[in-house]
């Protein structure tokens, strides 16, 4: 034999509260889901940004290093230049220092060559 029929106040109330929670569970279904979707963008986000962080740290170490390789012949160079240039005119003053003591031995003779 069937139950007895509910009353419809008591099967409203009932069926509300089945509803409710059924809501409930939908909606800690959705948020927990979403919090999920959340978490794994947050990661992701994360481990993008930290490629980039190493990207940038890699690009300025090489381009330290290149600055540093560039300075350091730029140095070379210069040093080279320099010490070509001293010795260029030290040579310089070498042959003006011959030519003035080859002129003082021309000009301190005794005449003897003149008179030849």
């Amino acid at each position: 034999m069937p139950s007895p029929p509910k009353s419809k106040s008591e099967h409203s109330l009932d069926e509300i509260n089945s509803k409710l929670a059924a809501a409930e569970e939908r909606r800690k279904s959705m948020e927990s889901s979403l919090l999920e979707k959340l978490a794994k963008e947050n990661e992701q986000i994360l481990q993008v940004q930290s490629k980039v962080k190493e990207q940038n740290n890699n690009f300025m170490k090489s381009t330290k290093e290149k600055i540093d390789a560039d300075m350091g012949k730029f140095e070379e160079n210069y040093k080279a230049l320099e010490e070509e240039r001293k010795q260029k005119a030290k040579e310089k003053n070498e042959r003006i220092e011959k030519v003035r003591e080859r002129k003082k031995e021309i000009g301190s003779g005794d005449g003897s060559e003149a008179a030849s």
